[in-house]
């Protein structure tokens, strides 16, 4: 009954197919055809292409680290002088992963919440940072300015084997201290003239003594490699004063 109240006043031949042969599309109509119902298909495809794209050109073209040295200090240090502690270090350095450059990376970790009034907010990212590089020992070499030295390094003596951090170093240095084995550079040229006024007056070197999370092949061959760099860089310096 439904039916035939719908159809009602509906001819048959308005209700047979029509025949009528369909002319077959232009390219621009087959396009916007397509365009029509993929086009989203399409832009998705797309995005992903490009961010595969950077991802790939990002991985071909940064220069991965022969060393790493976390430098972690109070307030920011400009990216002028890592950059030329970097080179310094890298005059000692050796190309460890064979791609023909040698390139020592310095990670500043400025912990300070406060630097010249402003909040710092990457200080506890940074902090996070620091223990996250402490527990997967990625970074064996380390330098400290004197307040997070007194401070920081205080605790992680304490969690250490004898409640030594870092490990012994064969230098003769009056900047060495033989008894917890970091370098001071303060007696150097290096921390007055350099770099200029903004570096630390007083940095501490030192590469963390293997055991406990810093096992293993890689955290050895880190240990080795940058207490290696870090004693020549110590022999070196000394010759310049």
């Amino acid at each position: 009954m439904a039916r035939e109240m719908v159809l009602a006043g509906v001819s048959k031949e308005e209700l047979q197919p029509d025949n009528t042969p369909q002319e077959p599309l232009t390219p621009k109509q087959k396009w916007q055809n397509f365009w029509f119902y993929y086009k989203w298909w399409v832009l998705a495809a797309v995005a992903l292409i490009v961010m595969i794209t950077i991802g790939v050109w990002q991985m071909l073209t940064t220069v991965q680290p022969d060393y790493l040295f976390v430098m972690v200090t109070r307030d920011v240090i400009s990216d002028s002088c890592i950059e030329s502690l970097e080179e310094d270090l890298g005059k000692c350095a050796e190309d460890l992963n064979g791609d023909g450059k040698i390139y020592v990376e310095v990670e500043n970790l400025p912990l300070a919440q406060y630097a010249g009034g402003t909040k710092n907010a990457s200080a506890e990212m940074n902090s996070q940072k620091l223990m996250a590089y402490l527990v997967s020992a990625d970074a064996m070499g380390y330098i400290f300015d004197e307040v997070c030295f007194d401070d920081y390094l205080a605790e992680l003596k304490e969690s250490a084997d004898n409640g030594i951090f870092f490990d012994e170093l064969n230098v003769s240095d009056s900047g060495y201290e033989p008894t917890e084995h970091y370098w001071n550079w303060e007696n150097n040229p290096k921390s007055s003239t350099y770099w200029g006024v903004e570096m630390p007056k007083q940095l501490y070197f030192g590469v963390r003594i293997l055991g406990g999370t810093a096992s293993g092949e890689g955290p050895t061959k880190r240990h080795d490699t940058c207490k290696k760099l870090l004693e020549e860089y110590i022999t070196q310096s000394a010759k310049t004063k």
